[in-house]
């Protein structure tokens, strides 16, 4: 397995409707699936090892996304975040991959169109939620 030597994370102010991350498909890489990571604290090129040992694990959160998306909305914050999209090929390699960031409006949040519903692999609501839709998704079926 391949990966890149250094980690650039792109920092992006907070915004009202969330922060948008942008990227295109590497080229020549058959794309398999997009990670997008986002930490609260800046991970420099330095540290890119330690990344990979899973240092940062109390402040990275990351997202596995479908190999045709070119984007992702992430929650509203208060606080600037750090972000970094890795591509992975079918032989499990990771490339890099440039972004760009651009925090939302509340506004422009409401009438931009969401990407695929993609939960956080930390978002407990998202989990509660997909627990009790689930639940009542049984009850509709056996109540056919």
């Amino acid at each position: 397995m391949a990966y890149p030597t250094e980690v650039l994370f792109t920092r992006a102010e907070p915004g009202a409707g969330g922060v948008r991350v942008t990227w295109e498909a590497p080229v020549a890489v058959a794309v398999v699936e997009y990670t997008l990571y986002r930490s609260d604290q800046d991970i420099a090129p330095e540290q890119t090892e330690r990344f990979y040992e899973g240092a940062f694990v109390d402040s990275v959160t990351r997202s596995v996304l479908a190999p045709d998306q070119e984007s992702a909305v992430d929650r509203p914050a208060t606080c600037a975040a750090w972000y970094l999209v890795q591509a992975r090929d079918a032989a499990a390699n990771l490339h890099a991959v440039a972004i760009s960031v651009a925090a939302l409006d509340a506004e422009e949040s409401m009438y931009d169109s969401p990407p695929r519903l993609v939960f956080r692999d930390d978002d407990k609501a998202a989990e509660v939620s997909t627990r009790m839709m689930a639940s009542s998704l049984a009850k509709n079926v056996e109540g056919s």
